[in-house]
């Protein structure tokens, strides 16, 4: 883009560019397949009714800690794949009675940036 100083000479000025977000976000749906397919041992086979399950029971505690997040009022969730393995397992295999969660400790803490 060019623009006309006062004396007649034109300068170029560079048009901003759009900065992208990092792209560790995924949508819940595909993060949770992965999920299930990479855990065996926890004995569940993805279906609509597990990842329905899953997202209403757990989500808003996975939303608190910050490893999941909600684009808008009727979007589904979409979940920080750095993130997500270590606090979905826990909450799983404990039934969602894990220590963290009782004491009200960040999830991210298995990240290794704990919150109190």
């Amino acid at each position: 883009m060019t623009s006309k100083q006062p004396g007649g000479s034109a300068t170029a000025e560079a048009d901003p560019a759009l900065v992208v977000a990092p792209k560790h976000w995924k949508p819940l749906r595909a993060v949770f397949r992965e999920f299930i397919e990479a855990h065996e041992e926890l004995g569940l086979r993805f279906t609509e009714n597990t990842y329905r399950n899953f997202s209403r029971i757990h989500g808003p505690a996975l939303l608190k800690a910050g490893v999941l997040r909600k684009p808008g009022l009727r979007q589904p969730y979409i979940a920080d794949v750095r993130n997500f393995d270590s606090p979905a397992f826990d909450l799983i295999s404990t039934g969602g009675y894990s220590q963290s969660i009782a004491e009200g400790i960040s999830m991210t803490a298995h990240a290794g940036t704990a919150t109190p």
